[in-house]
């Protein structure tokens, strides 16, 4: 049973958030994929909880957001959505899809959430086009290359077009070529939109059968193009000079390119931490252009997570709003130590179990995992919770809530 005790009324009020016509302003479409994420995580670990309506309001929750992503994706708005936010609806799907062929069997169909995430993986991908589909003149373009300067190695590098996401909507790509591809008006590359696609590869290659081409092709693309943004010193480009990428020296990976305009070069947020984490661990022993950084990347990133004053919590973002003045977004980033916090418990179970088969690195690894800051205070952070949250980001609190029950709870059964 949850330790906490306010579970029902954190789960209600998502439910109610989901329902209402005139959510609060922290209930963004992504948003509600993102926290669906960790409903799953909660369902799988109290489905059998003592309090029989705890499942129950899981499953309604989980009706409720597919209802709210089919009818924002068939409305006459659905061309303003962002291709990242498919991103986060199809690793929430992907995630109930592999629960419901194991902890939710008989709870979720598995199938139709499977559809749902491979529509939402491809509507992510719709990026790709920016710039395969770019002359040699517009890529030239400074304002293109303003946007994502790396980026111009990979089609060099890998010679079939592809180029990372570019993070926009189908607004702006109609635009842009009613423009004769006026590149200013197409946005720009990040880590959440290209890690996020990533994983969700990896879940379908990994839900589908590791035998499933399409899949697996598209996370071979996706990690070699990130492995030409982490060591661009390694990418062989004649088009243009590549800049510092994505990856710091202390194993964070950055929200964008250090040479974005109006970011600083050293602006961090916790959730492309945990996204990054995810990565890297569902690429342990797997054969990838990534495979042998992956464990010191996942070494440096562990023990260099920031962490908030109080050394209970990590920091939401580092840097990020004075890098970005007038354009960063509270909002968004107070998702982030949902997001690690969530990641960062998959990774647990997951290194949990490669340790079981003898991997005498994943024993070291796991050490790591369970060793490092936000999970060692985790039972520390979760006496702090208040409910209902001060602040204004209470759908994100709820959100981290349920993450922090689940990392508690399964921090106890590794002790």
């Amino acid at each position: 049973m949850s330790s906490l005790g306010r579970d029902q009324d954190v789960l209600e009020y998502i439910l109610g958030q989901l329902s209402s016509e005139t959510p609060d302003g922290s209930t963004r479409w992504w948003i509600q994929a993102e926290v669906l994420a960790s409903v799953a995580d909660f369902w799988a670990n109290f489905r059998t909880d003592p309090n029989p309506g705890l499942s129950g309001l899981c499953g309604k929750i989980l009706d409720q957001a597919k209802r709210n992503y089919l009818s924002a994706i068939r409305s006459k708005d659905a061309d303003q959505l962002w291709f990242d936010d498919y991103g986060w609806w199809g690793l929430a799907f992907a995630k109930l899809a592999k629960l419901g062929q194991d902890e939710l069997k008989g709870l979720v169909d598995s199938t139709e959430l499977t559809k749902m995430a491979v529509d939402c993986a491809q509507a992510n991908a719709v990026g790709k086009s920016v710039w395969a589909t770019a002359t040699p003149e517009q890529r030239k373009d400074p304002e293109f290359a303003r946007r994502g300067p790396p980026a111009v190695a990979v089609p060099v590098l890998y010679g079939d077009g592809y180029g990372g996401l570019w993070n926009a909507n189908y607004q702006m790509f109609q635009h842009s070529s009613e423009k004769g591809w006026d590149t200013s008006v197409v946005a720009i590359q990040n880590t959440v939109t290209n890690a996020n696609y990533l994983l969700l590869c990896l879940s379908l290659a990994e839900l589908l059968g590791e035998g499933d081409d399409a899949w697996t092709r598209e996370v071979k693309l996706a990690a070699q193009w990130f492995h030409a943004w982490i060591n661009p010193d390694k990418a062989r480009a004649s088009e243009a000079t590549v800049p510092k990428g994505y990856l710091g020296t202390n194993g964070l990976i950055r929200e964008r390119v250090p040479s974005m305009p109006a970011f600083g070069p050293d602006g961090y947020w916790a959730g492309d931490q945990g996204i990054w984490l995810a990565v890297l661990s569902r690429l342990w022993g797997k054969e990838s252009a990534l495979r042998e950084s992956v464990p010191d990347s996942l070494t440096r990133l562990l023990q260099n997570l920031p962490m908030d004053s109080d050394g209970k919590r990590p920091l939401n973002d580092a840097n990020l709003p004075a890098a970005a003045p007038g354009g960063s977004d509270p909002t968004d980033y107070a998702t982030g130590r949902e997001v690690l916090l969530r990641h960062l418990t998959e990774a647990l179970v997951r290194f949990k179990t490669l340790a079981g088969t003898g991997d005498s690195n994943a024993v070291t690894m796991l050490r790591n995992i369970k060793g490092c800051p936000p999970l060692v205070h985790v039972g520390a952070w979760g006496t702090d919770l208040k409910w209902p949250p001060v602040g204004t980001f209470e759908f994100s609190a709820a959100g981290a809530h349920l993450a922090v029950v689940v990392a508690n709870t399964v921090m106890s059964r590794q002790s």
